[in-house]
């Protein structure tokens, strides 16, 4: 739980500053940007392992904040349907919706 409160803080503060666009805030496992309507790449700090490309028109408003999360271990085993043998990638905000189909 302490890491949940950590990373809703971070996110928070990036939505105070008010930033124009770009990065907010980067770390090994996760990445805070603010991307407008021309688009953008988030991704983590020192490495281009994992990035989402977010077309231009995918985001129709002047700024949205988004999100990337990387749980350094595994997803725990969940009954027989649900097995992960490598690291889980969040995206948010929850509910965000891109106005062009495009694949992460």
């Amino acid at each position: 739980m302490h890491l949940i409160c950590h990373i809703l803080d971070i996110i928070n503060t990036c939505e105070e500053e008010e930033k124009e666009y770009g990065c907010c805030y980067s770390s090994m496992f996760l990445t805070v940007w603010i991307i407008g309507p021309d688009g953008g790449t988030l991704t983590f700090d020192g490495s281009d392992s994992f990035k989402l490309e977010i077309p231009p028109g995918a985001i129709t408003h002047q700024q949205q904040l988004v999100y990337m999360y990387l749980h350094n271990q595994p997803a725990a085993f969940d009954g027989l349907e649900n097995i992960s043998f490598s690291p889980v990638l969040d995206c948010g905000p929850d509910g965000l919706k891109f106005k062009v189909r495009f694949i992460p």
